[in-house]
């Protein structure tokens, strides 16, 4: 009977599936592992490193913890963008605008606003975290201990 290596690999893209709940667990006398846990989206994991591994699994806890608090504080600040915009949008429905100008106003604030929101999302809504690994992360660890398929799920 052959056995079979066939595998799907499922990509989480970062800015659709936020990572949170990032933790660490290191190993106890007993234990022979060390556990890092987080989440990307909904779906949780939970993986075990052998313990001699600890320094690595810590470069990787903290870049994962540091895009968990990299997409909050960009989620707060597009979130402040909207706020801003629909505090614009309030001003101008109460201000007094007569005619013609009305209409040309209007499609300024509309043409500002979507460019305003545009810009916002392109600053704060990012798709790409590799510096964040460059900078705490050897890479030659990632290669050779199966690391990278933390980022993707094998289904």
């Amino acid at each position: 009977m052959a056995t079979s290596t066939k595998q799907k690999v499922k990509c989480l893209p970062y800015y659709k599936y936020p990572i949170t709940n990032v933790s660490l667990e290191t190993a106890g006398r007993i234990d022979l592992d060390i556990e890092i846990k987080f989440n990307l989206g909904d779906i949780h994991f939970s993986i075990d490193v052998q313990k001699n591994q600890i320094d690595q699994l810590k470069d990787l806890y903290k870049a994962l913890l540091y895009i968990e608090e990299k997409m909050q504080e960009n989620r707060t600040k597009l979130e402040f963008a909207y706020k801003s915009l629909d505090q614009a949008t309030n001003i101008f429905q109460n201000a007094r605008l007569e005619g013609i100008r009305v209409i040309e106003e209007f499609q300024q604030i509309t043409k500002f606003g979507f460019d305003w929101l545009e810009s916002n999302r392109e600053k704060y809504v990012e798709k790409d975290f590799g510096y964040v690994f460059e900078k705490y992360i050897n890479h030659e660890f990632v290669r050779n201990s199966g690391i990278l398929a933390v980022f993707t799920i094998k289904v």
